[in-house]
């Protein structure tokens, strides 16, 4: 996080728990990269971002089954077939996009 405020100052950048953010406040960017394939409530956890989402809302997750080809090709996660260590969740972009439709409309 130093990092991000070294090159925004200024800026207001937040660390911590999905499940426990604070809704007093609305930020006008909320980001959230490589996180919802960690959630065992992804749907819980995109609640939570939209609850403080007073503009726009990033998500990134790992394309599926892309991501778990590519790392069997790189000689990874063999006896995971693939699966990074503690991806409990497996989106693409059809399921990523129904989740937030449906959570979010």
């Amino acid at each position: 996080m130093e990092q991000a405020k070294a090159a925004c100052p200024g800026v207001c950048f937040r660390v911590g728990s999905i499940y426990e953010i604070p809704k007093e406040q609305k930020y006008d960017l909320v980001v959230t990269s490589e996180v919802l394939e960690h959630m065992e409530d992804p749907e819980r956890a995109l609640g939570q971002l939209l609850g403080v989402c007073g503009g726009y809302l990033l998500v990134t997750v790992p394309n599926e089954p892309i991501w778990r080809i590519l790392n069997m090709a790189r000689g990874k996660y063999w006896r995971r077939l693939g699966n990074t260590p503690g991806h409990v969740q497996h989106w693409n972009k059809r399921t990523l996009r129904k989740l937030i439709l449906e959570k979010g409309g």
